[in-house]
């Protein structure tokens, strides 16, 4: 007798996927986020930084200029259907300046 045959009956009984969609439709609203993935934050960050590593006269522009160019490269290169919120766009900038300054 088979692992198969065992449960042959209880998976008959059970609908898996309807508990899967309960479960979803039963969570608040309030507890969804709208924020991008960590992932795609990385991802423009690493590009950034990159791009940074390869300007061999990165370092010869002041504070503000540098900080301009990376606003202006996320502004290019992020979607609009998911745009990158004030603040999560400060923080990123700060941690690419931050890493810039790593070589």
């Amino acid at each position: 007798m088979g692992l198969a045959e065992r449960f042959k009956n209880r998976l008959a009984q059970k609908d898996i996927y309807s508990k899967a969609e309960e479960t979803s439709k039963s969570v608040p609203t309030q507890y969804m986020t709208t924020t991008q993935p960590k992932y795609e934050y990385e991802d423009i960050e690493a590009k950034i930084i990159d791009k940074i590593r390869k300007t061999p006269y990165w370092n010869e522009y002041s504070t503000q200029k540098q900080e301009s160019m990376i606003n202006s490269y996320i502004d290019k290169k992020q979607t609009t259907d998911n745009p990158i919120s004030p603040t999560n766009r400060k923080e990123l900038i700060d941690n690419i300046m931050i890493l810039s300054k790593n070589r």
